[in-house]
């Protein structure tokens, strides 16, 4: 089955039977929920804006974040995957990058503010935040699979900048630590930079299947890393 040849941006839902991609048409983008197994396409979302990034965190929720900026406003909206049902999460934040829990209730969402960065967890039904013990951008962060802990790559020091546009244009780069956070605002140093035998500034984490192996890309080099945690 082919799919359109100029998809900007794509997710899978949790059990990797449904995608779901934006793709250019003349009145701006169209998000369209694609069936693995028989083919169908189901229009649920258009924009006229073009710069999307999208997750789809649990079964019955898309996320759609504007492209992060340390100088616009960002957002955040859910799509119900079914309906195309559109709502607005949280919005008006410089710099906003986001990472949805798998259930849906809690968000890691990082801020811009004069040349640094802000983490926090965002509670989506009481709209209440509580800030991390550390900051990082969602980018270096997997959520567990019961959405309780976040497992992160933190810069042992951040440099002051734009962010996120410095860090993706790569004019400043981490050594990382790796923590264990919770959505209640503790956490747990598991790895310090000293410990690791090269310098590491870790993006596109994975878990295994059992929560067991911590994957992870270092943006230094584009080399793969895994981190037993049992």
């Amino acid at each position: 089955v082919f799919l359109p040849g100029d998809i900007k941006t794509f997710a899978t839902n949790p059990d990797q039977t449904r995608l779901f991609y934006i793709y250019p048409v003349q009145s701006g983008v169209v998000g369209i929920n694609h069936e693995k197994a028989t083919g169908k396409k189901t229009q649920i979302f258009s924009s006229l804006f073009h710069e999307w990034r999208v997750a789809w965190p649990s079964e019955k929720t898309i996320t759609l974040t504007t492209l992060p900026s340390a100088r616009v406003f960002g957002y955040m909206y859910a799509i119900d995957s079914t309906t195309g049902e559109m709502r607005k999460i949280i919005g008006k934040i410089l710099g906003l990058t986001a990472l949805m829990s798998p259930d849906a209730k809690t968000i890691l969402l990082e801020s811009s503010t004069e040349g640094n960065i802000n983490t926090s967890f965002y509670n989506v039904l009481t709209k209440e935040s509580v800030r991390s013990p550390v900051n990082t951008f969602p980018e270096k962060c997997i959520w567990n699979n019961v959405g309780t802990d976040v497992f992160c790559t933190v810069p042992s020091q951040i440099y002051n900048a734009d962010y996120p546009d410095s860090w993706y244009q790569g004019l400043v780069s981490f050594n990382d630590n790796l923590w264990k956070i919770n959505k209640d605002g503790t956490g747990e140093l598991l790895l310090s930079s000293q410990e690791m035998n090269e310098p590491l500034d870790g993006i596109n984490l994975m878990l295994s299947n059992d929560q067991g192996n911590l994957f992870f890309i270092n943006k230094k080099d584009s080399s793969l890393w895994v981190y037993d945690l049992k």
